[in-house]
Parts: structure tokens; sequence; C-alpha cells
């Protein structure tokens, strides 16, 4: 066997190392990006998780206070002979004779300042 019958053997087989070798680097470095993909994409998923957990504990603290509010208007109205009453949708109201006035939760309003952010003085010149 001469070089020149070995030599379409040697093509043939270095073609297929090639091929096997492309394939190999192509499925590598596929395999890479998606591994960073996904990294990024827990990673952005960890930030949202703990975003979206400081928000639940902000709100449960605003409904602590919320609770505690509503405590003490319960508190001071009872100190003038008023019974307030919270049941679902429903606000109760009773007097010291024993009276109830009875209505229903309001749906969500918008919210006004309850004290004016405008200066009074405002256009007095003294």
């Amino acid at each position: 066997m001469t070089i020149a019958d070995f030599l379409p053997i040697l093509n043939i087989v270095l073609l297929v190392a090639a091929c096997v070798g492309g394939f190999w680097a192509f499925k590598q470095g596929y395999s890479n990006e998606a591994g960073k993909i996904q990294e990024g994409v827990i990673g952005a998923l960890k930030d949202e998780v703990a975003t979206l957990r400081r928000k639940v504990d902000d709100l449960e603290k605003e409904r602590s206070t919320q609770d505690r509010v509503i405590a003490t208007i319960r508190y001071a109205l009872r100190q003038f002979g008023l019974k307030v009453i919270i049941s679902g949708d429903f606000v109760s109201i009773q007097d010291a004779t024993g009276k109830t006035k009875t209505t229903h939760v309001q749906d969500r309003a918008i919210v006004k300042p309850l004290v004016s952010t405008e200066d009074d003085d405002e256009g007095d010149v003294s």
C-alpha cells in the first residue's frame, strides 16, 4: 500500500473528525451560553423575589399601623359612649341608648390629604 492509496482514507477520517469536533464545539458553546442565560434569569428572579418580599413586609407594617389606628379610634369613641362594630364589609355604630346605625364600607376612593399643602398666607401682603 502506497501513500497515494492511503490519502483518500486519511481525507475521509479527517473530514469525519472535523465534523464531530465542530458539532462538539457548537454543542459546548450552546450549552455554556444557555448556562449563562439561565444564571442571569435566576439572578433577576431572585432580585424580584427580594423586592416583592420587601413590599410585603412594608404592607404588613402599614396594615399593623392601620389596625392600631382603628383600635385607637374605637377606644376614643367608646369614651363618648359610642361602640364601633366592624364585621366584613359593614360598620355599625351603636350609641349609649342602644340605637345602631349600620353602613357599608365604601369602595376605594382617591385619598385627599387631610391638611392642605397650600400656604394660607399666599396673596396676603402685609
